[in-house]
C-alpha cells in the first residue's frame, strides 16, 4: 500500500513539474523573443520588412501557399495594425508578439479541448512545449506553428463531442494544421493512426477520416492553385526531398539530445531495478552477517495447523512468569502477531495470522501458551537486529 502511493505522489509530483515546465517555457518564449527581437533573425528579416510594407502575401507568402495559417495568424493581423496606425515598428512588435505566443496560445486551446482523464493531452503538450520548441526557437519555421497546432487538433480530434458542432472543431482543427507546413500531413497521419487504435468503426476514428479527406482534396487544390514562381519553385521541390534528411541525425545537436534521453532512459531503469530489489538486497545483506542467528531462529519455527508453532521452553515461561500479570502479555500480542509473520517471511513458511485478540481473550487457559510464543519471538527477532539469541530488553525480554 504505501509503495502504491508513493507511485501516485511521484506521478502528481511529475506531472505538476511537466505543466510547469511547459507553461513557464510558454511564457519565456515570448519575452525572450520580443526583448531580443528575435523575429527579425535570420530569414525573419524579410518577413519583418514585409509586414512594414504591408505586403507580406506578394512578398513570399503566395509562393507557399500550403502554409495560409501561419499568414493568416500572424501577418494580417500586423499589417492591420500598420495600417491603423501607420507605426511600421509595432506592427513588427505585433508579428513577433503573435508567433512567439503561439506555443502558449496552443497550450490554453488543448487546455479547452482536452476531456481525457486528468487532461493527459494537455500533460504532454506541456512536456513537448518545454522539451521539442528549443530547438527551433528563434528560427521564423512555420513548423513552430505546427506543434502549437498539433496538440489543439489531436485533442478536438479525441473528445469532441459526436454531433454537429462536434465534427466540425474536428474539421477546423485539422484544416488550421495541414495549412501551417507540408510536414503536418505527417502529423495528421500520426492523429490518424491514434484514433484508429480504437477501432476502424469507431464513430472518432470514421469522423476524423472523413473530415481528413475533405481537408486534404482543399489542400491540393490551393497548392494547385496558388503557383510557387519559376524562380523558388525549383528550390522549393528540392527542400521537400531534404525536409526529412538522414544526414541530420549526424547534427551535434542531434547528438546531444539523443545522448540526453539515453541517459534518462538508463537511470530510470537503474533506478526502477533498485527500487523493486531494495527488500531482497537487505534480507541478503541479513543473512550473510547474521548467518548462525537466523538459521537457528528457523529451526525453531515449525508448521502447525496451518499457524507458526513456537517451542515452548521452561525458560520462557519462567521469564513470562516474572511478568506483572497476564496483562503484561497480552500488551505485547499486536508486536507478536507483526513479528510472526516478519519471522514466516523469513523461514519460507506458509503462515496464517494468529488468533484475534477476541478469540484469545475467550481462551484465558491459553495465556501460558501465548506468553511463551511472545518470548520466543522476541528473541528472534533480537537476534535479527544483532542482539543474538540472548538478546534481552530491560524487562528481562
Amino acid at each position: 500500500m504505501n509503495a502504491e502511493v508513493e507511485t501516485r505522489s511521484a506521478h502528481r509530483s511529475l506531472r505538476a513539474l511537466m505543466i510547469a515546465a511547459g507553461i513557464s517555457t510558454s511564457i519565456l518564449y515570448v519575452v525572450v523573443g520580443l526583448i531580443s527581437e528575435l523575429q527579425m533573425f535570420g530569414d525573419g528579416s524579410i518577413f519583418s520588412y514585409a509586414v512594414a510594407a504591408q505586403d507580406a502575401w506578394s512578398f513570399h507568402w503566395h509562393n507557399i501557399s500550403d502554409r495560409l495559417f501561419t499568414y493568416v495568424f500572424a501577418y494580417i493581423p500586423a499589417e492591420t495594425y500598420v495600417a491603423l496606425t501607420k507605426n511600421a515598428k509595432g506592427g513588427i512588435v505585433v508579428y513577433g508578439l503573435l508567433f512567439f505566443s503561439a506555443q502558449m496560445l496552443g497550450l490554453l486551446a488543448t487546455l479547452a479541448a482536452d476531456r481525457t482523464t486528468s487532461r493527459v493531452i494537455f500533460g504532454y503538450a506541456c512536456l513537448s512545449t518545454a522539451c521539442l520548441c528549443p530547438l527551433v526557437f528563434g528560427a521564423p519555421t512555420e513548423m513552430w506553428m505546427a506543434h502549437a497546432v498539433f496538440w489543439p487538433a489531436l485533442a478536438v480530434c479525441l473528445c469532441a463531442p459526436s454531433n454537429l458542432r462536434g465534427a466540425a472543431a474536428v474539421f477546423v482543427g485539422l484544416l488550421a494544421l495541414l495549412f501551417t507546413h507540408e510536414g503536418a500531413i505527417v502529423l495528421s497521419a500520426a492523429i490518424l493512426f491514434a484514433l484508429f487504435l480504437r477501432g476502424w468503426r469507431d464513430v472518432i476514428f470514421v469522423r476524423a477520416l472523413g473530415s481528413f479527406f475533405i481537408v486534404m482534396t482543399i489542400w491540393l487544390i490551393v497548392k494547385m492553385t496558388i503557383r510557387p514562381d519559376d524562380y523558388i519553385a525549383g528550390v522549393l521541390a528540392a527542400a521537400a526531398y531534404k525536409f526529412i534528411d538522414i544526414r541530420n541525425l549526424a547534427e551535434p545537436a542531434f547528438l546531444l539530445l539523443l545522448t540526453a534521453l539515453a541517459g534518462y532512459a538508463i537511470a530510470a531503469v537503474l533506478l526502477r531495478r533498485a527500487e523493486s530489489g531494495k527488500s531482497a538486497c537487505l534480507r541478503s545483506l541479513c543473512l550473510r552477517r547474521r548467518p548462525r542467528c537466523v538459521l537457528g531462529l528457523v529451526r525453531q519455527i515449525t508448521p502447525h495447523r496451518g499457524k507458526v508453532q513456537f517451542e515452548d521452553g521452561p525458560a520462557d515461561r519462567d521469564a513470562c512468569a516474572r511478568r506483572s500479570g497476564r496483562g503484561a502479555c497480552n500488551a505485547r500480542r499486536g508486536a507478536a502477531k507483526i513479528s510472526a509473520s516478519a519471522l514466516g517471511a523469513v523461514g519460507g513458511h506458509s503462515r496464517e495470522e494468529p488468533e484475534s485478540a477476541d478469540d484469545l481473550r475467550r481462551n484465558p487457559a491459553d495465556d501460558a501458551r501465548i506468553c511463551s510464543r511472545d518470548v520466543e519471538i522476541r528473541l528472534g527477532v533480537g537476534g535479527l537486529q544483532g542482539g543474538g539469541a540472548n538478546a534481552r530488553d530491560g524487562d528481562g525480554f
